[in-house]
């Protein structure tokens, strides 16, 4: 008499990308979690305050001000890290929208390079002293022209539209946790409607949760 028995089923592969080497996977979360850091450190330094009122607090506090745009220097990069992180995350089953999101995020850090050094050229005026603060206010809040309107499509279809696709990308990799992913859109949409709590502080929490899941992956 001849028995058959059916093989008990393993336990089911890791999701795309949760099989790198230890140092990938710390490399990784180093870059997500950075990003997250140098996000909250910039915006919280100076948070609420804009266009006049931001150069008159400047010119008082330099040191801070300075620390601030520093970090959001040291950002842009880390934006370019976060896109090659989640394209490499999200590849394996949904290609196509892993490299677009990319796309649009590179198109996002060169936007906030632009705009990082719109800020620079503000912090050196106004610690310099030698230039009306006023003046130059009327003449930098509300610019105008094809270079502008260029910035505004990398930096605004970059940014909100690179995280949308990206983390759609991502979600479907089932490669992180979704709340993860929800807390960085959530993000985006909380910096788009000015929330009272800055729109960093649940980004961090995001991309710290997935560096944590990262950290955590097995081989």
């Amino acid at each position: 008499m001849t028995t058959t028995s059916t093989p008990i089923a393993g336990p089911a592969a890791p999701p795309s990308g949760l099989g790198w080497t230890r140092h990938g996977r710390y490399a990784a979360a180093a870059v997500l979690t950075s990003l997250g850091v140098l996000w909250l450190a910039a915006s919280l330094i100076g948070y609420g305050k804009h266009d006049l009122e931001r150069l008159l607090w400047t010119a008082q506090h330099p040191l801070p001000a300075g620390l601030g745009l520093a970090a959001d220097m040291l950002a842009v990069p880390f934006v370019v890290g976060a896109a090659l992180v989640w394209l490499l995350l999200s590849r394996g089953r949904s290609p196509r929208l892993a490299w677009a999101g990319a796309a649009l995020l590179t198109c996002a850090a060169a936007g906030q390079g632009v705009i990082v050094g719109m800020e620079l050229a503000d912090y050196l005026v106004a610690r310099g002293g030698t230039v009306d603060l006023g003046t130059w206010s009327a003449l930098t809040d509300s610019p105008s022209g094809l270079p502008v309107t260029v910035l505004l499509v990398l930096f605004l279809a970059g940014a909100f539209g690179g995280i949308l696709v990206a983390m759609t990308a991502l979600w479907r990799s089932r490669a992180v946790p979704r709340a993860a992913i929800a807390l960085v859109v959530l993000s985006q949409l909380a910096d788009g409607v000015s929330a009272y709590v800055p729109a960093t502080a649940i980004g961090l929490a995001g991309l710290g949760w997935m560096s944590l899941h990262l950290l955590r992956a097995d081989r």
